[in-house]
């Protein structure tokens, strides 16, 4: 028996992973980890306002947080809700989400990930047309490389870490996901200060614009030190910290929820089947 469209939104609704595989399966050729399955039921913590993610570069993070999360976000949480019994109704309500990286040109890197999937140039997710409907360039009513604006009004903005913060809201629409990613690098972490200014332009300036009911931040990260934005977030107070790290010399990975405050270790590399621990060792020894 197949589905119908309400059950299929239903199902994809529960479920980061599937949502990737049946829309972007070139982007979830390798089996999907644990920790990403983990990762997902945090996300879809509608209550949770604050997040920090921290995991190891090449485990996909970026791709789950700052596209798929995305798209379930303007696509699928109202109806997430709704199923919840949080809302009344499925309708899908105007977003507004704003995507942060170290840079511009990388923030626009990710929502170019983003428009591909909706439609742009005529490249586009065939699934997701089927499913969704027609949500890309031809509809839009604004689509520029740095933002886009959805024919129902809703707001995808690439903005830099180090850009001015004016223009953040949206005359009456604030943002409800702000999405933090990779916001630093070793040019904009070069002294304490550049920290701080990191910090600051976060907290002190572009999270008071967020939506007060529904608005939710994502941060995501690898450390770079002892005193960068993820690490420093980890004491902060109203913070979900989720950390993962291998330990491949003893085959293992460790998992830290700041809810518990404990680390859990399990069996084998965070990703085996993508980058082997055998890899891992090998880099390290290099």
């Amino acid at each position: 028996k197949s589905l119908s469209t309400e059950e299929i939104l239903n199902k994809l609704s529960r479920s980061l992973i599937l949502l990737g595989k049946v829309l972007v399966p070139e982007m979830t050729t390798a089996e999907s980890p644990a920790f990403h399955e983990d990762l997902e039921v945090h996300l879809r913590d509608v209550r949770q306002k604050y997040t920090v993610v921290v995991a190891p570069r090449h485990h996909a993070k970026s791709s789950v947080v700052a596209c798929l999360f995305i798209l379930w976000h303007i696509f699928l949480e109202d109806r997430f809700r709704w199923l919840l019994g949080m809302v009344g109704t499925p309708r899908q309500t105007i977003k507004h989400v704003v995507l942060i990286s170290k840079t511009q040109g990388e923030a626009i890197k990710r929502l170019g990930t983003i428009k591909a999937v909706l439609g742009d140039e005529g490249d586009y997710s065939p699934k997701f047309r089927q499913i969704f409907g027609d949500w890309g360039e031809e509809t839009a009513k604004r689509w520029t490389k740095a933002e886009v604006v959805l024919k129902d009004g809703t707001i995808i903005t690439a903005h830099g870490m180090g850009q001015p913060v004016r223009g953040v809201k949206k005359k009456h629409l604030r943002p409800t996901l702000i999405c933090a990613d990779d916001t630093e690098d070793e040019n904009n972490k070069k002294t304490d200060g550049a920290i701080m200014d990191n910090r600051r332009r976060l907290l002190q300036a572009i999270m008071p614009s967020l939506n007060i009911r529904t608005g939710r931040v994502v941060v995501i990260g690898t450390p770079l030190n002892t005193q960068c934005l993820v690490v420093h977030l980890q004491k902060a107070i109203g913070w979900r910290v989720l950390w993962y790290k291998n330990d491949a010399e003893n085959n293992e990975s460790k998992w830290y929820d700041s809810a518990t405050k404990e680390w859990k270790t399990y069996e084998g590399v965070l990703w085996p089947e993508y980058i082997s621990r055998q890899h891992m060792l090998k880099e390290k020894s290099t």
